[in-house]
């Protein structure tokens, strides 16, 4: 007779300090590893990650930008796909969608939206770069997704990004501390839900209309 096994606790990712001290509030003791922020880094956590058990799931988390106007600090992003602004190919992420359901039921501080990130390789300043990401069909904007998007093909993994700084509003701009807090609530709180995330205990039913 085969032994049922618990299914694994999710890894969490974050690139920067103040983002893993949200995500660590959130997870309660679960394992947070912090990444570094950029392409090189993230890469770089890809690659170790790649030869870890398939049956771990992995959840990046950090904050975005929004290239949407119906997109407010503190709202959700999950990544359906990663796009890069050096490639043309994106990376579809499967398990998005039914994340998006179950973030989308819980009592979160923001909005949850399921759409396309675009990843960057250095940080997108001015109305016209937005205008450009937007372009390609991304609703929000960040710095690793891309690059550690890959693991998707060989684990459970999604990305959920907490929105920092919105259209008119540069991540330098006097907006910024009080986004910044808003996002770092709305992390903590997704982390918090995804505690005890896998495929196989995803409540189906929870539903979360797409944005």
């Amino acid at each position: 007779m085969n032994e049922l096994r618990a299914p694994a606790a999710p890894l969490f990712l974050a690139p920067l300090r103040t983002e893993a001290l949200a995500v660590r509030r959130g997870a309660r003791g679960g394992e947070v590893v912090r990444i570094g922020m950029g392409p090189v880094r993230a890469t770089a956590a890809r690659t170790r990650l790649e030869r870890s058990s398939s049956e771990l799931p992995i959840v990046l988390l950090g904050f975005g930008g929004a290239l949407s106007a119906s997109l407010r600090a503190g709202d959700l992003v999950v990544a359906s796909s990663c796009l890069s602004s050096d490639e043309d190919d994106a990376v579809l992420l499967p398990d998005a969608p039914s994340v998006a359901r179950l973030l989308g039921s819980a009592a979160l501080p923001g909005a949850v939206h399921l759409g396309p990130v675009l990843s960057t390789p250095r940080v997108l300043r001015g109305t016209r770069a937005r205008a450009d990401a937007a372009a390609r069909g991304a609703i929000a904007v960040d710095m690793e997704s891309r690059w550690c998007a890959p693991l998707s093909r060989t684990h459970p993994f999604v990305v959920v990004r907490a929105v920092v700084d919105v259209p008119g509003h540069d991540v330098v701009s006097v907006a910024t501390p009080a986004a910044t807090w808003k996002a770092v609530r709305s992390l903590a709180a997704a982390t918090s839900v995804l505690r005890n995330w896998s495929p196989l205990t995803l409540n189906e039913d929870c539903k979360v209309g797409d944005h």
